[in-house]
């Protein structure tokens, strides 16, 4: 017998490492990246939702100090609370553009109050303000949907969906 040629030829296992990936591999790396990518852009809509909702506040607050500092530039007018006091979804319609005519006090408290309600409507979603008196001070309120949803409610601060959001600000005389 020849040993040469009688040599069984045993199957070993391979001691060099396999290359590339299996079709599973791949599928599960996809998968898990496929659960990254809808996480980051559900976290990139939660950030631009919040930020959305932070400037129409901020746009809100504005406009709330904005008609402080016309009351307080109108002493004689704010002397007569009534001439600033609005109800929520009242229109004020002033006789006079005291931008460019001489009004007397309650005039220029009646073109201050069309001008503002103008911005709120202009600047804010369904922006209304109303001014309260309670002696010796405004209650000044911004109201807005902030969601955009039709909300109509007039609670502030807001109970639930259904109320506008809103800020207050205080003025004492």
């Amino acid at each position: 017998m020849d040993l040469y040629h009688s040599k069984q030829t045993a199957i070993l296992p391979s001691t060099h490492a396999e290359q590339g990936f299996s079709l599973i591999e791949i599928l599960v790396a996809l998968l898990i990246f496929s659960v990254g990518m809808l996480g980051l852009a559900h976290l990139q809509q939660s950030v631009l939702h919040a930020n959305v909702a932070t400037h129409l506040r901020s746009l809100a607050i504005d406009q709330a100090n904005s008609m402080v500092e016309r009351i307080l530039a109108n002493p004689e007018g704010a002397r007569t609370p009534a001439n600033y006091m609005i109800a929520p979804g009242t229109e004020v319609v002033a006789d006079l553009d005291c931008a460019r005519e001489t009004c007397d006090s309650s005039q220029l408290a009646s073109y201050d109050l069309a001008q503002w309600l103008d911005l709120l409507a202009i600047n804010l979603p369904a922006g209304e303000g109303e001014i309260s008196w309670a002696d010796p001070s405004f209650t000044l309120t911004v109201r807005w949907d902030g969601d955009r949803n039709g909300a109509t409610g007039r609670r502030c601060p807001p109970v639930d969906a259904s109320d506008l959001r809103c800020v207050q600000r205080e003025l004492t005389l």
